[in-house]
């Protein structure tokens, strides 16, 4: 997008409050349902394991997502941070990504498909991972039922914005935003959210990510 080569992506909500600066991009959508929308970022381990909660992670083997990740990493780092403040005062987010410093080891997986995977095959010990991906993982058949449970739940995280080039001609942009927001062939929505196959694109504000700005800020993650 910032390059030209791209006039309307789906980006995440961190990589999207980024790609505002960087891109001019504007959000105009979001998948929701009913006007509602968002996800949250989970922590989920084995089902057998002796982590029962947060407070048993330090020294565990932990899996993030990749720097960018709003439910995989960014979101995770601030509940542990918050969680943890009074018992480790000079936690940083750095801390977090760094072997032996909170966690015993700590690896990027790449995607969330792939920390879901990790805890299951018992490469780490707990990972973060957004919302309905344990379920798609179990109803695709790549996680038996009941081997994986959710340790820890996020506060609401706004789902990432479907965002057109900021500088393209206005009735081009009216043009394709009116199609996205107009789209309801069921059978499209049956494939592209099969969790809520009753699921829309709804406008969406610039503003509901101020939530993710404070993150980003708060931990300096302008890079």
């Amino acid at each position: 997008m910032r390059t030209g080569h791209a006039h309307v992506a789906n980006l995440g909500p961190f990589s999207y409050v980024h790609a505002v600066e960087r891109a001019g991009a504007e959000c105009f959508a979001v998948t929701g349902l009913d006007g509602v929308h968002g996800y949250y970022s989970q922590i989920i381990v084995r089902s057998e394991s002796e982590i029962m909660a947060l407070d048993d992670l330090p020294g565990c083997d932990f899996g993030f997502v990749d720097p960018e990740s709003t439910s995989g990493n960014v979101v995770p780092c601030n509940e542990i941070m918050n969680y943890f403040a009074d018992a480790y005062p000079d936690l940083t987010f750095d801390d977090l990504h760094i072997n032996g410093k909170f966690f015993d080891s700590v690896m990027f997986t790449g995607n969330h498909a792939n920390s879901c995977q990790g805890v299951y095959k018992g490469d780490v010990s707990a990972a973060a991972v957004a919302s309905g991906t344990l379920t798609s993982q179990i109803n695709n058949g790549l996680v038996e039922e009941d081997a994986l449970r959710i340790i820890h739940q996020s506060p609401l995280i706004p789902s990432g914005p479907m965002c057109i080039k900021g500088d393209l001609p206005q009735d081009l942009k009216d043009i394709i935003i009116n199609f996205f927001l107009g789209w309801d062939d069921e059978e499209f929505w049956a494939i592209r959210s099969s969790s809520s196959p009753d699921s829309r694109y709804w406008p969406v504000e610039d503003h509901e990510y101020d939530y993710i700005r404070e993150l980003r800020d708060k931990f300096d993650l302008t890079d």
